[in-house]
């Protein structure tokens, strides 16, 4: 039991460090496409919406894609890759309507699952999905069960009222995890797409036994 408590100390702050070194690269990543987007005279938003391949052929010809393109793949593109990265497509306009459309009508036939970061009180437990994404600007209530990415210190008021929570990332040493076992609060990580796959205003049903989450 001993060694088992120290390799969870160990795996946690290993979990720490490694989230550290993941948000700066990200920053500095960040950073340098603020560069590119200046060198392209484009907006840091615009840039998000540029493929890597068309950022490339900017270096060798100067060559820039069109702000329409661009504008189009700001309200509705679809980014299909494979791991590790060897090709990628990014679909727009009608393509991507349909294959958002094809993965949502799969996705309703099926059950979320994830891992149990936190038991809760009950083994069965339903209720209102709220999808909470900023939670600076959350619509929250009391007794609704908490959808989000991953939480982090500024969730925490959100979660003392939260049924249970639901996140797509992390494991039984996130934030979300640690939070919910302290305040006794059922909880299950790792669902990865809860976010897409849940709505507002859902009712769901959370099996605490397996982690399988369905819509009812």
């Amino acid at each position: 039991m001993k060694d088992k408590i120290e390799l969870t100390q160990l795996l946690s702050t290993w979990q720490d460090e490694r989230k550290e070194l993941d948000l700066i690269g990200k920053h500095y990543q960040n950073e340098f496409l603020k560069q590119i987007a200046k060198k392209m005279r484009l907006s840091i938003d615009e840039i998000y919406f540029v493929h890597l391949k068309e950022i490339r052929e900017f270096f060798r010809t100067g060559r820039i894609p069109s702000k329409k393109m661009i504008k189009s793949r700001m309200d509705l593109c679809v980014h299909v890759a494979d791991i590790p990265l060897t090709e990628d497509v990014l679909f727009e306009g009608k393509d991507a309507e349909d294959i958002i459309e094809a993965f949502e009508s799969i996705a309703d036939e099926k059950e979320l699952k994830g891992t149990i970061a936190s038991y809760g009180k009950e083994k069965i437990i339903k209720g209102e999905v709220n999808v909470i994404l900023n939670p600076a600007k959350s619509d929250f209530r009391k007794g609704q069960i908490l959808v989000t990415t991953m939480t982090r210190p500024e969730f925490v008021p959100l979660m003392h009222h939260a049924k249970a929570i639901i996140t797509d990332e992390g494991g039984v040493t996130t934030h979300a995890g640690i939070v919910s076992r302290e305040l006794g609060i059922a909880c299950i990580v790792g669902v990865r797409s809860a976010t897409k796959l849940l709505k507002t205003g859902d009712k769901i049903e959370i099996n605490m036994k397996t982690g399988e989450i369905r819509k009812i």
